[in-house]
């Protein structure tokens, strides 16, 4: 949302100092539309130009785990088509001489034309290509999977964690050179439980189906993410998340990955996450927080429950093994009370964020979790 004024900018720019009848104006004349807030086909601007790669990397999760992924196969390719498409395939041009990473392999949030390299994208793009690939007639091949996977273990970093866009550079100290009154936690690109839990799931998900390619490696990577994850997890159990509101978010990333790391849901690590949440179901079943609990660091309660942070919490239970338990019960039965006539949940709180006090509003986020939780609730009631 932050990009569309700046495009707009730009876009003056190059009609001062270039021709103004020229391609170069007419390339972001062409562009300028998906910087509109909404659109008729839709919302068009979620930070950069919208979030395509993200959504549709989660959407094809939830749609499998939905159990009618037959029926949406049409939908399924498609999504797979996007994927690949947007898979970046190498470097950056003078890449030594312009001081860029790697960008070979990974995947942007939006789309490769991007050209800018996000940890946690990268595995989600892995994690639903692999997903996908007995659906289409052409999956990626493994070349192109051992690209991601080079990548997600290039970024990490020697602590344990994985950054966003690049491993950290930088003492945290710099942090206390921070020019913004608004933007917390600026000055390097830190590690995140989300971006680490993810890219322990995404090289998991390779290991298993690749057991031989690079195996020691991803085996020392899950390790230290797992020593990374535990040191980042809170006395009451839960984790913070970074990147959505907040607790809910991050909790359910934090155990998604020590589950990827081999941990028994009977572990200490898990249960005290497992009980952290059910501490913070509301009576309706839900869960519900504000921004507020990124800006305080602590749990801050929504004046009523909201779906998307229901449905995170609802997957951690799942994961955690209290997918049978009264909470989780209470919690599926909310998603379904919530849902309207035709499928979809009512406008709720934004659930995205970044940099503890910018919000950002992920339109799909209503369509696609409460899905996926209770896909995955079916999934545990079916024995599969």
């Amino acid at each position: 949302m932050c990009l569309g004024p700046v495009n707009k900018l730009f876009h003056l720019w190059v009609w001062h100092h270039e021709r103004p009848t020229g391609p170069e104006l007419a390339k972001h004349r062409e562009r300028l539309p998906e910087y509109l807030w909404q659109g008729k086909d839709g919302t068009k601007m979620q930070g950069y130009h919208s979030s395509q790669l993200w959504d549709t990397a989660f959407a094809a999760q939830a749609i499998v785990a939905s159990g009618r992924a037959d029926q949406y196969q049409d939908n399924l390719v498609r999504a797979h088509q996007f994927i690949d498409d947007n898979q970046v395939r190498e470097d950056p041009p003078l890449m030594a001489t312009s001081f860029r990473d790697s960008t070979k392999g990974g995947w942007c949030f939006s789309a490769k034309d991007n050209g800018w390299i996000v940890s946690d994208c990268t595995a989600e793009g892995l994690r639903a290509s692999m997903l996908l690939a007995p659906r289409v007639k052409t999956p990626l091949s493994k070349a192109r999977l051992l690209d991601a996977v080079n990548y997600l273990l290039w970024s990490q970093n020697p602590g344990g964690g994985w950054a966003s866009y690049e491993p950290s550079r930088g003492p945290r100290w710099l942090e206390k050179l921070n020019p913004s009154n608004v933007f917390g936690d600026i000055m390097i690109d830190y590690p995140y439980v989300e971006c680490t839990a993810a890219a322990m799931l995404a090289l998991e998900q390779f290991r298993e189906a690749y057991p031989n390619d690079r195996e020691a490696d991803i085996a020392r990577a899950i390790e230290l993410g797992k020593s990374y994850l535990l040191r980042e997890q809170r006395p009451d159990g839960s984790f913070e998340g970074s990147w959505g509101i907040c607790f809910t978010y991050g909790t359910w990333f934090g155990v998604e990955g020590l589950k990827a790391a081999g941990m028994s849901v009977n572990s200490e690590p898990i249960r005290r996450a497992a009980a952290f949440l059910i501490s913070k179901q509301l009576p309706d079943g839900g869960w519900g927080e504000t921004a507020l609990s990124n800006l305080k660091r602590t749990y801050v309660h929504a004046e009523k429950s909201q779906a998307v942070m229901t449905s995170w919490a609802l997957m951690a239970l799942i994961a955690a093994g209290e997918g049978r338990s009264r909470t989780a019960e209470q919690a599926v039965r909310f998603l379904i009370s919530a849902q309207q006539e035709d499928g979809s949940y009512p406008d709720e709180h934004i659930a995205g964020m970044f940099n503890k006090s910018c919000a950002i509003h992920y339109d799909n986020y209503l369509k696609l979790f409460p899905l996926w939780a209770l896909g995955e609730a079916r999934r545990l009631r079916a024995g599969k």
